[in-house]
C-alpha cells in the first residue's frame, strides 16, 4: 500500500494478491483514515496468482497538520461464501508532523481459541501522555474491545492489553494486526503504529488432549486391581485357616 500527499489531496493505491489456490470471491477495499472508512469500488473476484489494485483520493482537512494513521482492509470470500479479511497498514506526516515522542511494541503471539495482545509503551516526553489506542484486526479474530484509553507515564514503560478471540481461524494460519496510538505533542496529532502477528494454534489430537483423563483412568484400574488382589489374597488365607480347623 502506498500514500502519497500533494495539492492539498490524499492519494491511496492498495494492492491486494491472491496468493491462494482458489479464487476470492465478491473482493472489497476499505480504507481507514482521518476516522473515517472509505469503500473503494469493489469486484466481482481475483483469480488464483492475481492481483488488483483499489485507488482511493480525499482531500486534505485544512486542519489536519502532524502524522495520521491509515488502514488498508481488503474483505473477500472463498467459494463457500465463508468472509475472509487482511489488513496492512501506515503512517505519513501532514504539514508540521514530527517525529513521535512515544514508542511501543508488542510480541507475537499464539492463539488456539483466546488470547492476549499486550502492548508496551515508552513514553520519551517530559510529562504524563493520554493516549487512545486502538485495535485493527482481521475477521478471522476479534476482542473485547477495540479501543482503550491509558495515561503513559513520563520515563516509564506503560501497558495496554487486548483480549483476543479465535473467531474462524484456521490452524497454522497467520494474521498481521495493527494498534494505531494517537496523541498530541505539541500541540499537533502524532501515531505510533504497532505491528503484531497472530499465529492459530493446530488443533490437538483428541488423544493427547485428553492425555491426562487416560492416565488417571489407567491408574485407577491399576488401584481397583490391587485392591481386587488384596481382598482375594485374604480371602485364600482366611479359606485355608478355615480348613486348618476343620481337620483339628
Amino acid at each position: 500500500m502506498t500514500l502519497s500527499v500533494a495539492d492539498e489531496r490524499v492519494r491511496v493505491l492498495l494492492e491486494a494478491e491472491n496468493k491462494g489456490n482458489e479464487a476470492a470471491e465478491r473482493v472489497k477495499a476499505v480504507l481507514h483514515i482521518f476516522g473515517r472508512a472509505v469503500e473503494a469500488q469493489s469486484i466481482d473476484r481475483i483469480g488464483a496468482g492475481n492481483k488488483t489494485s483499489f485507488a482511493f483520493e480525499l482531500p486534505l482537512p485544512k486542519e489536519k497538520t502532524g502524522r495520521f494513521p491509515f488502514v488498508g482492509e481488503v474483505f473477500f470470500h472463498d467459494h463457500r461464501m465463508n468472509p475472509y479479511s487482511a489488513l496492512t497498514a501506515g503512517t505519513f506526516p501532514a504539514t508540521g508532523g514530527s517525529k513521535p515522542g512515544i514508542s511501543a511494541r508488542a510480541s507475537y503471539i499464539a492463539v488456539a481459541t483466546r488470547g492476549t495482545l499486550k502492548i508496551l509503551v515508552t513514553n520519551r516526553l517530559r510529562s504524563v501522555q493520554p493516549l487512545k489506542a486502538t485495535l485493527f484486526l482481521p475477521y478471522a479474530l476479534t476482542a473485547s474491545r477495540l479501543e482503550q484509553e491509558i495515561q503513559a507515564e513520563t520515563g516509564k514503560q506503560s501497558a495496554v492489553e487486548f483480549e483476543l478471540s479465535n473467531r474462524c481461524g484456521i490452524g497454522g494460519a497467520r494474521y498481521p494486526i495493527f494498534c494505531v496510538l494517537e496523541y498530541d505533542e505539541n500541540g499537533a496529532p502524532n501515531t505510533v503504529l504497532v505491528q503484531s502477528l497472530v499465529t492459530i494454534k493446530e488443533p490437538e489430537n483428541w488423544f493427547v488432549r485428553t492425555r491426562w483423563y487416560w492416565l488417571w483412568g489407567f491408574f485407577g484400574i491399576l488401584g481397583v486391581w490391587g485392591m481386587m488382589g488384596l481382598y482375594g489374597r485374604r480371602s485364600v488365607r482366611e479359606e485355608v485357616r478355615s480348613l486348618k480347623s476343620e481337620v483339628n
